[in-house]
């Protein structure tokens, strides 16, 4: 009887390696498609505003600039932050505080029972680089100090009104 031949062998083998190259290349493939920068899985939080750099302006008007002290009229207080190249910021938190009168959002209607009229009011600049809030006059006259600091940024800036 002779041996048997080696070929039965080897046929064996590119039949198991015919078998599983599939299954490799499956697996192999299996990862591609998935980037690691797909932001489409993960949620992100929205984006800060960038920097503004160290020659950022914040200036404050009022109009008008005096109103009589009857408790009911209003000024707006408008703050307006630029960076050094003189363009708009937006985004940016700013805190009007006023030592006479109240501050109170533009947007609070002043004759709802429930608004309290608080001493210093937040509101965050648009697009413009403007943020506003309005000011109501107290019975008290005197000049009132409208002070505006950046919540994020080392500035303030301020104007006076005068209630009469």
């Amino acid at each position: 009887m002779s041996e048997p031949s080696p070929r039965p062998r080897a046929l064996a083998r590119r039949r198991l390696g015919v078998r599983f190259v599939p299954l490799l290349l499956a697996l192999a493939v299996s990862g591609c498609g998935s980037d690691p920068d797909d932001e489409s899985r993960v949620p992100q939080q929205p984006p800060l505003p960038p920097p503004v750099s160290a020659g950022a302006t914040l200036t404050v008007t009022v109009d008008p600039t005096v109103l009589p002290a009857d408790g009911e009229s209003t000024a707006m207080a408008r703050a307006t932050l630029t960076d050094a190249r003189g363009l708009p910021q937006a985004g940016r938190p700013l805190v009007f505080t006023a030592t006479l009168g109240d501050i109170t959002w533009v947007a609070v209607d002043p004759d709802d029972p429930t608004n309290p009229f608080p001493t210093r009011c937040v509101a965050s600049t648009g697009s413009n680089g403007s943020a506003g809030c309005t000011f109501r006059a107290g019975f008290t006259p005197g000049n009132a100090l409208i002070e505006v600091s950046s919540a994020d940024l080392a500035l303030s800036s301020s104007t006076a009104l005068g209630v009469d």
